[in-house]
């Protein structure tokens, strides 16, 4: 199952998208909390859910009030021990089936408010929550096998501010002014800019592809807001 352990916070869950998404998350394994204006149609969803033997809970939230979203998101954190996932599907209260211009400007602008509000205040509370949860996020194996990639990189680029260094001085003394790292200066290369041959760091990085392209670990995504 795709959300198996994971929990989940449905605003609008009553609605008809809202209560699809519910069944579906709930079916692939994933606990649903149901947030909505209104309890009847959240709690009817919820008891569908549990009798198809998913997990499901219901709360009677206003998605406009910061503080009801924030505390309705702190209990949820307490009974499920985190939540992975925040969708926001309220209904926003948008009219259907009349022409633009006989619509009046507060019909047009109510879903875009509605709309921008809700999703910041649902989006930035479940981030608070989940970076507090999550700070760090990792990249499993595919970041140790870029890891010679990264190395060669950084040796390029320093080769490269050597080379123009040394380019500058030859041209102040009005020396030749060759291809090779220090060319002009009189001075060797330094021993790391000497191992850091073109073809050294082609071979690291060729070495980073093919453990990259084994690499059977993915990086996972911990959580998402919607």
């Amino acid at each position: 199952m795709l959300l198996e352990n994971k929990t989940a916070i449905l605003y609008g869950g009553g609605g008809h998208i809202g209560s699809t998404v519910a069944r579906i998350f709930a079916r692939e394994g994933a606990r649903v909390f149901l947030a909505g204006r209104t309890l009847d149609p959240l709690d009817s969803i919820a008891s569908e859910i549990v009798a198809a033997g998913g997990q499901a809970g219901t709360a009677q939230v206003d998605a406009t009030d910061p503080k009801r979203v924030e505390a309705h998101f702190a209990s949820v954190v307490d009974q499920a021990g985190g939540v992975d996932i925040s969708f926001n599907l309220i209904a926003l209260a948008d009219v259907q089936g009349q022409e633009l211009a006989d619509m009046s400007l507060d019909d047009y602008m109510r879903p875009l408010a509605l709309g921008a509000r809700t999703h910041f205040i649902t989006a930035t509370t479940a981030a608070r929550h989940m970076t507090r949860a999550r700070p760090r996020r990792h990249h499993g194996d595919h970041g140790r096998a870029l890891a010679p990639c990264f190395a060669a990189r950084r040796r390029l680029r320093h080769r490269l501010r050597s080379h123009r260094r040394d380019a500058a001085d030859a041209r102040r003394r009005g020396g030749p002014q060759g291809s090779g790292p220090c060319a002009g200066s009189g001075r060797p290369a330094h021993p790391r800019l000497r191992s850091s041959s073109p073809a050294g760091m082609g071979s690291a990085i060729h070495r980073s592809m093919k453990l990259a392209s084994k690499a059977r670990t993915r990086p996972r995504v911990s959580a998402f807001t919607v």
